[in-house]
C-alpha cells in the first residue's frame, strides 16, 4: 500500500468510525445512512483486497526466487548435454547443429530449447550414456521442463491475483471517496450548528498531506560573510 492509498484509508477508516458514533443522526434508511454504510463496505473490501495483494506479493517473490533455481538447473542439464554433444561431432553423424545453448532468451524460448533437446536426444541416447550421461538423463531433463513449465505458470497466476487485487482495492477506494464528497454536505446539514460534532467531522473526513521534504539551504555565496567562517 503506497503513501497515497494508505491516507486514503486511514481517512475512510475515520469517517467509518464516525457514522457509527453519530448514528443516531443518519438512520439507515436515510441518504446519510446509504452513504456511511457504503463507505463501510468498500473499506471492509480495501482491506481484504490489500491482504490478498500483500500475500500476493509474498507468494511472487517467492515464486521468483524457486523459478530462478529451477531455471539454473535446467541450463545446467542441457549444458552438460550440449558439452557431451560436442565432443561427440565427427564420431557420431547427425549432431551438426544440434545442441546449441541458447543465451539470454526469454523464459519460453528456454523452455522450447529444451523441449528440442529432449527430442533430438533420443536418437543418440545410447551414445550420450556410452559418455557416462546418466541412464535417465532425457527423464531428467524433462522433469525439469514441466517443473519450470509449472513454476512459470504458477507465478503469471500469482502475479495475476495481485494485479486483479490492486485495481479492486482502487475500485473500493474511489467508489468511498465518491460518497465521502456527497457525504459531507449530508452531514453538514444534519449536524448544523453543532460546532463539536462538525469539527470532529473536519478532521475525520480530512485526508492528511505527506509531510513536505525540507530544502537544503543553498550553500552560501563566495565572499559572504557566512563563507568566511
Amino acid at each position: 500500500m503506497n503513501d497515497r492509498v494508505r491516507r486514503r484509508y486511514e481517512m475512510l477508516i475515520r469517517v467509518v468510525r464516525f457514522g457509527e458514533t453519530y448514528a443516531s443522526h443518519f438512520l439507515p434508511a436515510s441518504r446519510g445512512g446509504e452513504l456511511f454504510a457504503l463507505i463501510a463496505s468498500a473499506t471492509a473490501r480495501v482491506e481484504s483486497q490489500t491482504t490478498t495483494q500483500a500475500a500476493s506479493q509474498v507468494t511472487v517473490k517467492q515464486q521468483t526466487l524457486s523459478k530462478g533455481l529451477i531455471r539454473d538447473r535446467l541450463i545446467e542439464e542441457m549444458e552438460a548435454i550440449n558439452l557431451t554433444a560436442r565432443a561427440m561431432v565427427g564420431k557420431v553423424p547427425g549432431l551438426e547443429n544440434r545442441f546449441r545453448m541458447p543465451h539470454n532468451v526469454s523464459n519460453q524460448d528456454l523452455l522450447t530449447a529444451a523441449r528440442l533437446f529432449a527430442q533430438d536426444a533420443l536418437a543418440f541416447k545410447d551414445e550420450f550414456i556410452r559418455r557416462a550421461m546418466p541412464v535417465t538423463f532425457i527423464e531428467d531433463l524433462n522433469d525439469l521442463i514441466h517443473e519450470y513449465s509449472e513454476a512459470l505458470a504458477d507465478r503469471e497466476q500469482s502475479t495475476g491475483a495481485q494485479v486483479s487485487a490492486t485495481v479492486a482495492r482502487d475500485e473500493a477506494i474511489e467508489q468511498a471517496m465518491d460518497a465521502v464528497r456527497e457525504l459531507n454536505a449530508v452531514v453538514r446539514n444534519s449536524l448544523r450548528g453543532d460546532r463539536a460534532a462538525l469539527a470532529e467531522w473536519q478532521s475525520a473526513s480530512h485526508i492528511e498531506r505527506p509531510p513536505q521534504r525540507r530544502k537544503d539551504a543553498p550553500p552560501p555565496a563566495a565572499g559572504s560573510p557566512e563563507s568566511k567562517n
